[in-house]
């Protein structure tokens, strides 16, 4: 699945995300970079559940995860991890990482 792209230093990069069929819940992104031939190549790649990569401002991309406790559902993540990237020469590199669980997880697990 597209899910966007981005030109920086007149390349141009697109964001792919592999997602599950019968779920549709991401395990994997990438970005590409094509070159003036039309050759793309994998500049980063990420696997998580729930996983999912968006342009950010100032050259930046924003890849956001899932956070699954042991008896979390497939439809009610425990809390989000968020990284981001800058683009610096030729390459993205992690910056910034936050995480949080939702307020009605925090101190506590799911029980069934």
């Amino acid at each position: 699945m597209l899910t966007g792209s981005t030109i920086i230093d007149g390349d141009t990069y697109q964001l792919v995300k592999i997602i599950s069929g019968a779920d549709s819940v991401g395990y994997a992104a990438f970005v590409l970079r094509y070159q003036p031939d039309g050759k793309a190549t994998v500049v980063l790649a990420l696997a998580g559940t729930g996983i999912s990569l968006t342009v950010g401002a100032n050259d930046t991309l924003v890849a956001q995860e899932a956070i699954y406790l042991p008896n979390d559902a497939m439809c009610c993540a425990s809390g989000q991890s968020v990284t981001i990237y800058r683009y610096h020469g030729s390459q993205f590199i992690a910056g910034e990482k936050f995480s949080k669980l939702n307020a009605s997880t925090q101190g506590s697990q799911h029980s069934d």
